[in-house]
Parts: structure tokens; sequence; C-alpha cells
């Protein structure tokens, strides 16, 4: 029978195996795509300090936060402790489809693709005539999202492959957390965004 997974704080210290490896968590590859959301939150933030306009700077702080949080969850497992604390609830889940990691994506995919979406209404002036930043944005959410939400639901249908479907998830979060990064610098850099030792950031040009 597999087993419902641990909190954050009930993960055992690691091998130097494990640490590099794909398939764990709480590794490595967890904290590169931590680092690379944080860097995507601080560069939202820093856009959001220079803007001149209102609805741009709202938008922008909103996802940048977002974006911090991400990061946050990454290291500090949110989501999977997320997941312990829906199987403590009445019922019994070992007959589900989702006994192994809960529904939690069920829950989360839609409601953070839902914020994206808002997100890039409300600033749809900031990504307009930007065709690289939309599709950079586009590949970078559609690589993210399916693999915490898509890949990990698989992980209930599984049974003796879930090494290669965490290999699979973490290597995809890596690389959609690279391209969202990479989306976001084209971003600020397109508005003439600057960052110098001197100033955090500053605006050259309008």
């Amino acid at each position: 029978m597999v087993s419902p997974p641990m909190p954050s704080w009930a993960v055992p210290p690691l091998t130097r195996e494990q640490f590099w490896n794909l398939g764990f968590e709480v590794n490595f590859p967890s904290w590169y795509a931590s680092v690379q959301l944080a860097l995507i939150g601080v560069l939202m933030l820093s856009f959001a300090w220079v803007s001149a306009q209102r609805r741009a700077t709202v938008v922008l702080a909103c996802a940048g936060l977002l974006f911090l949080f991400l990061s946050l969850d990454e290291t500090a497992m949110l989501h999977e402790n997320f997941a312990v604390t829906l199987a403590t609830l009445p019922g019994d889940r070992r007959e589900t489809a989702l006994y192994l990691t809960g529904p939690w994506m069920l829950i989360v995919a839609p409601v953070f693709l839902a914020a994206m979406a808002l997100a890039a209404y409300i600033g749809r002036q900031l990504l307009r005539g930007r065709r690289k930043v939309q599709l950079l944005y586009a590949a970078g959410l559609t690589v993210y999202v399916a693999s915490f939400a898509g890949v990990e639901l698989l992980l209930n249908f599984a049974a003796g492959a879930q090494a290669r479907v965490l290999l699979i998830e973490e290597t995809g979060e890596m690389v959609g957390a690279t391209l969202l990064l990479w989306a976001t610098y084209e971003l600020v850099h397109s508005h003439g965004i600057r960052f110098s030792a001197r100033n955090s950031a500053s605006r050259e040009v309008t």
C-alpha cells in the first residue's frame, strides 16, 4: 500500500545522491526552481516600484507576491502539506483514485491559472506588441502547471514508476520556471527598465 505524502518537517536528511536526484523533493532541483520563481517575484516587484501606471503597479505587485509565494512553496512543500491536511478530513480516501496525492491540484491549478489570466487581462497593456514575451509566458505557464499539477496527478496511477514520474515533474518545474524567468526579464527589458549597483531599478525608456 502506498503511503500519503509526509509533511516537510518530517522529511529525513538527504544523502549526497538524493540531494542531486531529480526524483526527490526538497533538494537542489527544488531549490533551483525556487530561486527562479523568487527572481521572477523580485523582477516584477522592482518593475512595479518604477512603473508610472497605477494599474500596472497593482498587477505587477500582486503577480510578484504570488511568485514569491510559489518560491516558498517549492522549498517548504506547502502544497504537499495541504495534501496532508486534506488527508486528515473525515472520510476514507484509500479507495479513491487520488489516494496518494489527494485532490489538491484540482483546487490549486485552476485558481493559479485564473489568477494568471486575470493578471494578463488587467495588465494587457504591458504585454501588447511583445510577441516574444507572450509566447515565453504561455510556454512557461504550460510547462510549469502541467508539471506541478498534471504530472503529480499521474503519480496516483504510476504504481512502481513513481521515481520516474517525479523526475519528469521536477524537470518540468525547472524548465517552466526558467521560461517564466526569461519571459519576465524580456518584459522588464522591453519596457526600458535597467538595473544597476547604485539603484535597484531605473527607467530609461517610457
